[in-house]
């Protein structure tokens, strides 16, 4: 538990901290499972130094690799294995509705996961 609570520490405060280097993203919605996360980003007007969702991406996974690859060296820890799957599922949110589904769809898996409730893992 202590190695779960500290992945997911790195993995929001990362989160958290993406505006910082990408200016005119907007954080929204974020919640993370056991074996992946879920959130939705704004990609606002920044025409001095635009950014793709593909570069935020793969800020975000480096970022947290390195962080937890320090973590492991730090403490000696043993875990092979792959930290994060090769591509992404992303979806354009459309309208307001679908923005509001996508949200709900993303606070209700934790508590699906919970009560054993399949989860479909594209909204």
């Amino acid at each position: 538990m202590v190695c779960q609570a500290h992945i997911s520490a790195i993995l929001r405060e990362t989160w958290e901290a993406l505006p910082a280097r990408f200016p005119g993203l907007g954080l929204d919605e974020f919640v993370i499972m056991p074996d992946h996360v879920h959130f939705i980003v704004r990609l606002e007007d920044n025409m001095q130094k635009p950014t793709t969702l593909g570069r935020i991406i793969g800020a975000y996974k480096s970022i947290t690799t390195v962080k937890w690859l320090e973590h492991i060296k730090e403490t000696g820890m043993e875990c092979p294995g792959i930290i994060w799957q090769r591509g992404y599922y992303d979806h354009a949110i459309r309208d307001i509705r679908e923005l509001e589904e996508t949200r709900q769809y993303i606070h209700d898996n934790p508590i699906k996961l919970q009560q054993g409730q399949p989860l479909n893992d594209t909204v």
